[in-house]
Order: C-alpha cells, then structure tokens, then sequence
C-alpha cells in the first residue's frame, strides 16, 4: 500500500519552509479574525486565509505520494493563490489607503474578469493545453513534485499577478512615503512584507532556488506575515487607518490635526496647516508641543494636550481670527487610547454677530431708558396736577389717575419685555415656593390668596421667576374678583363690571356678584381669587378659581397688547412667555382643576403632552 506522505518528505528542507508557511499564514489570519472587527482588518483576514490554503496546496503538491491528491492539492493552490488573492490583495489596498474611487466599472471587470476567464483557462487545459503544458513528475531533492511549462493562458496569469500585486505594493509604499511618525511605523512594516513577498514569487517563477519543481511561490505570504504581525501588534495596523487622512482630516472645512499617544503629530490637514503657517509635510512625526507650542494662540490648543482652551484667538491677516476647540480621543477596537483628534472651528463671524448683538442690545437699553424717563417725568407731572384738582367730580379724576397709573405699568412691562427675554445662562437652583410667597408679597394686594402646594426646586434666574410668578398674579387678580360669574358654553366676555346668566349667553367678568354656572349659583367663602401654585409634569402650573380663559381666547393670550380687562395693559403674560422663552421652558393656558384658569410651565423642555384639549402651546 503506497504512503500518503512521501517518505522523502520528513527530510526535505522545504517540508519544513511549507509547513512554517502554512502556520505563520494561519496564525495572521487567525489572530487578525479575532482581535479586529473593522472592514480593513476582514479583508487582511480572509486576504491572509486565502494564502494559507495556497501554500497548504503548495505543500501538498510536493509532500503527497498519491497522483490524485497532488491534483487536489494543485487545484486549492491554484485557486486560492493564483486566482482568488490577487484582486482581493487589490482590493484591500484601495480600501485601505481609501482609493476606492479608483474602483470604476472597466477596474471591475479586468480586476475580477481577468482572472476568472484565465480560471476558466486553466481547469479546461486538458481540452485545449492553452494554459500549460501536460504535468509530469519529477525529482525534487527525493520528492516526486509535478512540474509542467507555462503557455500563454498561464502566462498571462502569471503577468496578471504581478502587475496587481505590484500595484498594490507600490500603493501602500507610495501612500506612506509622505507620512512620518506612528503612520509611517506603521506602513512600513506592510510594504516590506509585501516586496518580499513578490521577491519570493519571482525567485519561484524564475527558478531560482534548486528545487524549481516546488512552486515556492506561495510561501511568499508567509515570508512577509511576521513584518504584518509586527505591525499589528506594535503600530496599531488596523487602529489608526489612513482612511481617517483623506475622509475626515482633508474633507473637513475645519482644521484637524491627529497624533498618537506620545503627542507625535501623525497628521494635519491644508487647512490648519494654512492656519499655523507651517508644512504640513515638515510637520508630521514632529512633537505637537514643539510646533503648536511656538505660535501665539494655539499654545495654549496643543493637540493632545490634557486640557485645551475652548476657544482662542489668533491673529492672522491683520486681524484676529477666533477658533472653538474640540478634542476627542481616538480608540482602537480593544479600548486603548491610540491617539487623538483635535478641531479648529473658525467661529470669527459668529464672534462678531454677538459682539454686534451685543452692542444692538447695550443700544436698545439705552434707548428703552431714555423713553421711559422722557414718558414718565409728564406723567408723574399730569398725575401730581390730577391728585391737586378741587372741586371737580371726583369720579373723573379717578379715572384720570387710574389712565395715568395704567400707562406708568405699561411703561414698566415694555421694558421688562426688552429685558426679561434675554437667555438664561447663570442659572441658580432655587425653591418655588419661596420665590411664589415673594412675588405675592411684592403685589401687596389683599385681592388675592395664594397658596403653595409643591417643595420643587428648579434651575433659573431668581429675579425672572419672580416676575413670572407676579404676572401671573396680577393677571389673575384683574381678571377675576368676588363677584358673580356665568359659565357658559359659548364666549366669555369681560367687562370691568355687571353680571349676566342664562346657559348658551355670554359670561363677563365682573367686579360683584356671584358665579353661575348652567343657571346654578356657586358662592366664593373667601375675598378675592384664590391661587395655587403646585407641581407638575414636567414642571408646574399656577391655577386660579377665577373665571376662566375661553377656548377662542387661548391661542391670544401670549400675544402683546392683547387683554380683555379695561385696567390690563396687554403685557403680562406675554412677558411670562419671554421669561419662560429665556430659560428655555415651555409654557401653555388651560382650564384649572376649579374651572379657572391654568398657567403651564414645562421647565423640562417636554412641550404640550399631557395638555386637555383647547390649550395654547407656546414653545420656545
């Protein structure tokens, strides 16, 4: 019974080359499988599984005694080295030096037609010899190895090879040459690995060695596998792919610089080289510190650096140019640290606009200052003449006094609306119920009671909530009185006095009387409004036992100028909005547990869920 394994082969000195390159390319397709989960690091691992089966099939060929397993043995190497790893050996080289581009319809197809048709070529040569001549064996150092010459099918075939593998090679060299630091560690490694592979493919198709017979093409990959370990293991081959240097560093408008854990810079785009007036070229493997150190704002935005300023300012063109800062860490697929990424956002114009909204605003101020004293000073004069008059019907100067007093509070709310809309942005966390008791303190009103049922603390300028919590009040207490009110299902009408009833009539507001409700009296037991500030989703809400806001009046009441009351001045709530808007809240009207009305606050930015239907939402 003849041997499987050729008894010669315990001894042959390229037993041992074989099996070495079988194991070397198993263990870089292995140990890349599971460790990296990237597209590059896939590509390396079956690139580097395809080797591992030609030089299983190299190995075969020249160890099998049987005819029929030499063949099997030649036909996975054929497949796999020959045919199949070249375009993938391709393939990834466009992939990871991100020139995929070059990948059009024509590459395609002579890239993966090419070979295929030349397969086609190469199974059939029993029909037309094309590809080869008939195999026969030989001696090969006490091995019996199949040997046959090549035709122009394998020719071809084997030009094919190395014009790709040749490419591919001269890719990875040429994308490298540029760079220095960890990227050119990094690169070299993988171009030396790959010209020894080609040199060992040539010295196998030249028969350079002296057992020609043996096709130690294949072993090629194992030659170059330790330099590709090397790589991986030292240089992070998969962790900081050059992708990131023509996708995110040159296509941002930004500048964007990279470096690796040792404050080496391993790249800078033209943009921010532009900026700092340097080479980017020149620049790269150089320590950040050393060359952002030396110009007058980025020292203090080194790249890499523990903590960067936020923003700075650079003088260029005769000017100063402003810049935001933003650094972030750049991990690999196990969680270390490799490196990191820092932007330089111009911001100049923005930093203009506020400088000049700045100024617009100072100006309105001043403006809004001026007006109200050059308003005020002949009202205060009319009222002081009003309050002398003697003889007169005292009920004219009331109304007089109180026209003069309406106009000082209109005064009053036009500037809190110029004022109270600025964004918050010091906030301070304080208790709602201590703000609500002083804002109702500050009325000095005994028109009102009001009532605290929440222990919330929220985020805001004390001063504003407190005017939010007084306008309300106040909007309250005008709006309502001990007097009667009618509910209807039609409009509310307000007048400052007079009563009306009747289901499906108008309701108005009055100063006396009681409230009725589809023709049914409800008594108040107690003087004036009575208004509760309690918690709520998302916020709170202030509810009073008054008269309501009608449906159609809801999406209005925000609006400035527009009241229903004949002492309002059309400002209050609108200001509560402005106040809310500035802290970022929400704020709605709706209908109180009473029937009364129900001011919303969402101080969590949540907006109108949760709100009954008819309510006006009003969203920052």
């Amino acid at each position: 019974m003849t041997a499987i394994v050729d008894p010669a082969a315990f001894s042959h000195p390229y037993t041992l080359i074989g099996i070495a390159a079988v194991l070397l390319s198993a263990i870089s397709a292995g140990y890349v499988a599971r460790l990296e989960h990237s597209r590059h690091a896939r590509l390396f691992a079956y690139l580097a599984g395809l080797y591992t089966l030609g030089a299983a099939g190299a190995l075969g060929e020249a160890v099998f005694q049987p005819f029929g397993l030499k063949t099997l043995s030649g036909t996975v190497l054929f497949v796999a080295s020959t045919v199949a790893a070249p375009p993938l050996f391709c393939y990834f080289t466009l992939a990871y030096t991100d020139r995929t581009e070059w990948l059009t319809r024509p590459v395609l197809v002579a890239l993966v037609g090419i070979p295929a048709v030349l397969f086609v070529v190469g199974i059939t040569n029993r029909l037309h010899g094309l590809y080869a001549t008939p195999i026969r064996l030989v001696d090969a150092g006490g091995l019996r190895a199949g040997d046959s010459e090549l035709r122009i099918g394998g020719q071809l075939q084997v030009l094919y090879i190395y014009v790709v593998d040749g490419f591919g090679v001269g890719l990875l060299a040429a994308h490298y040459r540029r760079h220095r630091g960890s990227l050119r560690q990094q690169g070299l490694p993988l171009v030396v690995g790959g010209v020894l592979s080609l040199a060992v493919g040539l010295v196998g198709l030249f028969d350079l060695h002296p057992y020609p017979a043996i096709d130690i093409g294949a072993f090629g990959f194992a030659v170059s596998a330790p330099f590709f370990l090397w790589s991986l293991y030292d240089h992070d081959l998969f962790d900081i792919v050059p992708v990131a240097h023509r996708r995110v560093v040159e296509g941002m408008d930004d500048g964007v610089a990279v470096v690796d854990t040792g404050g080496l810079i391993l790249d800078v785009n033209e943009r921010l080289a532009a900026i700092v007036g340097v080479d980017r070229e020149a620049v790269v493997g150089e320590p950040a510190a050393a060359v952002f150190g030396e110009v007058e704002g980025f020292d203090r935005a080194i790249p890499g650096s523990a903590d960067p300023a936020d923003e700075i300012a650079v003088d260029r063109d005769g000017g100063t140019r402003y810049f935001a800062v933003r650094q972030s860490t750049i991990r690999d697929g196990r969680d270390d640290r490799v490196g990191t990424v820092t932007v330089y956002s111009d911001v100049t114009e923005r930093k203009r606009r506020e400088r000049q909204l700045i100024r617009q605003n100072e100006r309105l101020d001043r403006f809004a200052d001026t007006i109200a004293h050059d308003l005020r000073s002949p009202l205060s004069v009319a009222r002081a003449y009003a309050t002398q008059l003697d003889g007169g019907n005292d009920e004219d100067v009331e109304k007089v006094t109180t026209s003069l007093d309406r106009m000082n509070r209109m005064i009053d709310d036009i500037l809190a609306m110029a004022r109270n809309g600025e964004t918050v942005t010091d906030p301070e966390s304080v208790s709602l119920a201590a703000v609500a008791r002083q804002a109702h303190e500050s009325l000095d009103t005994t028109a009102a009671t009001v009532e605290v049922e929440t222990d919330r603390v929220v985020a805001c300028d004390p001063d504003r909530l407190q005017r939010l919590f007084e306008n309300c009040f106040r909007n309250a207490v005008e709006h309502s009185s001990t007097g009667n009110r009618t509910r209807s299902g039609d409009a509310v009408e307000h007048s400052p006095t007079g009563s009306q009833t009747g289901s499906g009539d108008a309701v108005e507001h009055t100063s006396t009387g009681n409230r009725t409700e589809s023709g049914d009296a409800v008594e108040h037991d107690h003087e004036g409004v009575r208004i509760t500030v309690v918690a709520d989703a998302g916020g709170f809400r202030i509810d009073d036992d008054g008269p309501g806001i009608p449906d159609d009046d809801r999406n209005r009441v925000f609006d400035s100028g527009y009241t229903t009351s004949a002492e309002g001045t059309g400002f209050g709530l609108s200001i509560v909005e402005n106040i809310a808007h500035a802290h970022g809240w929400t704020v709605s009207v709706g209908e109180s547990p009473t029937g009364g009305a129900s001011i919303r606050v969402r101080t969590d930015g949540s907006g109108a869920e949760g709100e009954t239907e008819g309510e006006a939402q009003v969203r920052a």
